[in-house]
């Protein structure tokens, strides 16, 4: 199978690797002519959110007919499915860390229920070395970390899908050893959250360094621009919480 990779950032490199193992991957840089997708049976979109709608649409008028992404965009995804899926492609826009496979995850430990009341999941991607003011280090778009930082945050209660602010939800948690601060963030709970209707009680929280939401307060979520990138290693923690019968 012919896939082809569209942006080859941090993040498409990591998919073009992956699929390298038992696919034809085809790299499509930023400014690549569309003439690389033809032939192609998919195409994995690892785009800045912001190109992600252009890029499906230009894949689907070339004929490729399976279009994955990994936004985490809500309204991005909803775009995606209603434009392409009329011109006869298979959209799957929420296919990154989250929302995507934390999602994954949550639906094979709901399966051990007989009846789930809640379901709580928490992802982090963090470095080990984050000793700067706001104790983060940004790995990827910054368009996009603010955005999931701003937007609404689209979660369930009581059956019932509701939207509240960003960065409320405050707890501290707990996993391997260690504290964290977690928090509403936009996005993550996508596909899980409206495809789980036997599921009363969905939230998606980021999981960041103690100290962290108290520096986006005080010096501001545009302070994160001014960050450099971090190139080096980061750790990914991902959890799933489910309460219920058995």
């Amino acid at each position: 199978m012919k896939i082809a990779v569209i942006g080859m950032g941090r993040v498409g490199i990591q998919v073009f690797r992956g699929l390298s193992a038992g696919f034809t991957p085809v790299a499509c840089r930023e400014g690549y002519d569309s003439v690389l997708l033809q032939g192609c049976d998919a195409a994995a979109i690892c785009t800045p959110f912001s190109a992600i709608l252009a890029e499906a649409t230009k894949a689907a008028n070339v004929g490729v007919r399976a279009i994955f992404s990994c936004t985490e965009d809500w309204s991005v995804g909803v775009r995606m499915k209603r434009l392409l899926t009329n011109i006869g492609s298979t959209v799957e826009p929420h296919c990154g860390l989250a929302p995507g496979w934390v999602g994954d995850m949550a639906r094979e430990v709901v399966k051990r229920f007989d009846r789930v009341n809640s379901v709580d999941l928490y992802v982090g991607a963090l470095t080990e070395d984050a000793d700067n003011e706001y104790m983060y280090w940004p790995t990827w778009n910054v368009d996009g970390l603010i955005r999931e930082l701003t937007e609404p945050c689209r979660i369930k209660v009581r059956d019932m899908i509701a939207a509240v602010p960003a960065r409320e939800g405050y707890r501290m948690v707990q996993f391997a050893g260690r504290w964290y601060e977690a928090f509403y963030t936009a996005g993550g709970a996508e596909g899980f959250l409206t495809e789980t209707p036997a599921v009363p009680n969905i939230a998606y929280r980021s999981l960041r360094s103690p100290g962290h939401l108290h520096a986006l307060e005080s010096l501001g979520i545009e302070g994160l621009r001014k960050l450099p990138r971090y190139g080096g290693e980061e750790k990914v923690l991902a959890a799933v919480t489910v309460k219920g019968w058995v």
